[in-house]
C-alpha cells in the first residue's frame, strides 16, 4: 500500500508478475527531452489504470508547468536540453519540494544516483529497466519516502514550536523572546524603524495564589495569555516574561502608538472576569512602555532596564495604568 494517499495498491498476478491498481487518478509529470523515450514511458504508464500523464520537454517548460499545476509525482530525465536533473532539483527545492521525484537516465551510474538522492530526488531508475513492475515499485517507494519526509518536517516544526512557547499561556517563552528582541532591535537600527517594548505585570497576583490557590492563579495566567493573544497584532511578539509578568515587542510602532495599544490592553484586562467556583476573579495590570533609541545604539540590557523602570513607575503611581519612559 502506498500509505501517504491510499490511492494505490499492488496485487500478485497469476503469472507471477505484479499488477498495480489505482483507486484515484495519479497525476504524473514526465520531464523528458527524447520523443522516443517518452513514447516508451507513456506506453508503460498508460497500461496502468488511473494514470494521468503530462509531459514537459525541457527544464523551462517543466518549471512553468509546476507554477500552474501540482502533480503527484515527477519522472525526471537526467539529461535535458537546457540542463540536467541537478538543475531541476535545485530549482524546485524551495517551492515544490513536496512533490516526489524519480530520476531516469539512459545509463546506470551509482555515483550520480547517490548525488541526485542527496540533492532531493526520491528514487532513481535506468530507462533500460523501465517496465510496469519496476515503475510501480518506484512510485510506491518515492511517495512513501516523501510522506515520511513530510511527517518528519511536521514533527520537527511542532517540536520547535513547543520549545518556543509557554505551555500555560500559549505565548512565546522568555528564551525565544530574548532572541526575538535582539533580532528586532538590530532590524530597527539597520532600517531606522520604530520599535517599542512593553512590560506588563498582573497587579496583586500573589493575593490570588494565597487566598484562592495556585489553580486559580493558573486560570488567571492562562486567561491573561488569551487576552494578550487577542490584543496583539500578527507582527507583534508577546511573551510570558516571568511568573506573572509579560512582555511584548511592537515592531515599527512609535511610543505614542504603543501607549494607545497598551491602554487598550489595560482596559481589556480591567473589564475581564475569570470564572471561579467561589465567584469571578477580576484583575488589573500595570504596564511600562519604552522605545528603542536607534541613535544611541543602546544594548538589549539597557532597553529592558528602561522598560522595567517604566513598569515600576506604573506600580508606584498606583497600579492599573500605563507608564511611558523616554529618558535615559
Amino acid at each position: 500500500m502506498i500509505q501517504n494517499s491510499g490511492r494505490h495498491k499492488t496485487k500478485p498476478h497469476e503469472c507471477g508478475g505484479v499488477i498495480m491498481t489505482i483507486k484515484q487518478t495519479l497525476h504524473i509529470l514526465s520531464i523528458e527531452g527524447s520523443h522516443e523515450d517518452f513514447k516508451r514511458i507513456a506506453s508503460v504508464l498508460n497500461s496502468i489504470d488511473g494514470i494521468r500523464l503530462n509531459r514537459a520537454e525541457n527544464l523551462e517548460e517543466a518549471l512553468r508547468f509546476l507554477e500552474a499545476e501540482s502533480p503527484d509525482l515527477v519522472l525526471l530525465d537526467y539529461l535535458l536540453p537546457d540542463g540536467d536533473g541537478f538543475d531541476f532539483l535545485r530549482a524546485v527545492k524551495e517551492k515544490h519540494n513536496h512533490i516526489p521525484s524519480v530520476v531516469l537516465t539512459g545509463q546506470g551510474d551509482e555515483m550520480i544516483a547517490s548525488r541526485l538522492i542527496q540533492e532531493g530526488a526520491d528514487d532513481y531508475l535506468t530507462k533500460s529497466h523501465f517496465d510496469r513492475e519496476r515503475i510501480a515499485g518506484c512510485i510506491r517507494n518515492a511517495m512513501e519516502k516523501r510522506r515520511l519526509k513530510r511527517e518528519l518536517h511536521r514533527t520537527r516544526r511542532k517540536i520547535s514550536e513547543m520549545s518556543a512557547r509557554d505551555e500555560l499561556t500559549g505565548l512565546y517563552n522568555r528564551r525565544y523572546f530574548m532572541e526575538a528582541l535582539e533580532r528586532e532591535q538590530a532590524r530597527s537600527e539597520r532600517h531606522d524603524k520604530d520599535l517599542s517594548l512593553c512590560m506588563v505585570d498582573l497587579d496583586f497576583f500573589k493575593r490570588i495564589n494565597d487566598s484562592l490557590g495556585h489553580m486559580a492563579g493558573d486560570l488567571v495566567l492562562a486567561d491573561m495569555g488569551r487576552i494578550i493573544r487577542e490584543w496583539s497584532r500578527q507582527t507583534d511578539l508577546p511573551c510570558r516574561y516571568g511568573e506573572e509578568e509579560f512582555a511584548a515587542i511592537l515592531p515599527e510602532t512609535s511610543i505614542e502608538g504603543a501607549q494607545i495599544a497598551c491602554e487598550r490592553l489595560r482596559k481589556m484586562v480591567e473589564v475581564n472576569q475569570v470564572p471561579w467556583r467561589t465567584g469571578p476573579i477580576g484583575v488589573t495590570v500595570s504596564i511600562g512602555v519604552v522605545q528603542n533609541r536607534t541613535r544611541v545604539k543602546e544594548s538589549i540590557r539597557k532597553l529592558l532596564y528602561r522598560a522595567e523602570e517604566a513598569l515600576h513607575g506604573a506600580k508606584e503611581a498606583g497600579r492599573n495604568r500605563v507608564e511611558i519612559r523616554n529618558g535615559a
